[in-house]
């Protein structure tokens, strides 16, 4: 039986956690609200559900803290806004919430593989890779949010909403250009600086890939139309600003410092986290912010078949 790993955000409410290191994805959160408001007041169809008693909502892949209360607080309330300025205030439902459920990824066994043309030797990611590494990636997401969209087709009735906002990488622009690909590689770069100090092996890098692939706003359309079970009913960039160093170097080690721990074990955490805050103090003021808009918002409704 293949062996199931979860690596959850780093919990508590110490100096590492996600908890306090989350502003960043806060501000992602209210970006995305007046989309989301907007979307339930034009997009969702109460007539839809003229019989029921229990409105669900499921925040999908959400950590821990106080960003997820906040999501999920705005669609509750611009839900209850629209039933009373419809006239059925006396028909609101009882609300369901449900958190931190999620999707499943992995790292393609090629990319650990010696004699397959896409072997990510030194790397830990695709945007500065051979080809084949990328394709490799790509083809995971497909997988992934083809599993994913069947399931949520699954579960939304027909006329329902599912809001999605994805870290993505422009039409037109260099996958080692996004600011997301950037950073992922300057964490590569400082543990092959800790392999030639001799405090990490090269195997380790070899063996270790970071399961996250940013795809083209141009496929993720594609890919909810190959699906079919939902329609695009908004789709817009989110403006990206820029964080600071300390910042966002915070935000890696509270999302990204159990994987790698798992891998390198937790005595260079402090050390590797170090490196990567110098290396963003050195590189940050050269990033172009019009390369950082990364955030893709998508509103689907669930088509009836």
């Amino acid at each position: 039986m293949a062996e199931l790993a979860i690596f959850p955000m780093n919990g508590g409410s110490g100096l590492h956690s996600y908890a306090q290191n989350s502003t960043f994805q806060r501000k992602g959160v209210e970006l995305a609200t007046e989309l989301i408001n907007k979307g339930i007041a034009e997009k969702l169809e109460l007539s839809n559900f003229p019989t029921s008693k229990t409105f669900r909502v499921a925040d999908l892949g959400c950590s821990v803290g106080p960003n997820t209360f906040l999501a999920v607080q705005n669609i509750v309330d611009s839900v209850e806004h629209k039933y009373k300025r419809q006239g059925l205030g006396h028909l609101l439902p009882e609300f369901q919430v449900f958190f931190n459920d999620h999707w499943l990824s992995k790292v393609p066994k090629e990319l650990v593989d010696k004699t397959s043309p896409a072997w990510n030797k030194g790397r830990i990611h695709y945007s500065n890779s051979a080809k084949e590494v990328r394709q490799c990636y790509e083809a995971q997401f497909f997988k992934d949010m083809h599993r994913f969209l069947n399931a949520r087709a699954q579960e939304i009735l027909h006329g329902g909403l599912m809001a999605l906002v994805l870290p993505a990488c422009p039409d037109g622009t260099p996958h080692n250009q996004v600011f997301l690909n950037k950073t992922t590689e300057l964490l590569g770069l400082c543990l092959v600086d800790m392999a030639k100090r001799g405090i990490i092996s090269e195997e380790k890098i070899d063996t270790f890939n970071q399961p996250q692939y940013n795809a083209t706003f141009e496929q993720v359309e594609a890919i909810l139309e190959r699906n079919g079970c939902f329609s695009i009913e908004i789709m817009e960039s989110l403006p990206f600003e820029k964080p600071s160093p300390s910042v966002f170097s915070g935000v890696l080690r509270a999302g990204l410092g159990p994987l790698v721990e798992k891998h390198f074990g937790d005595e260079i955490l402090d050390e590797l986290f170090d490196l990567l805050h110098e290396r963003f103090e050195e590189s940050f003021s050269v990033v172009d912010p019009e390369e950082t808009n990364v955030s893709l918002f998508v509103l689907l409704k669930r088509r009836a078949f």
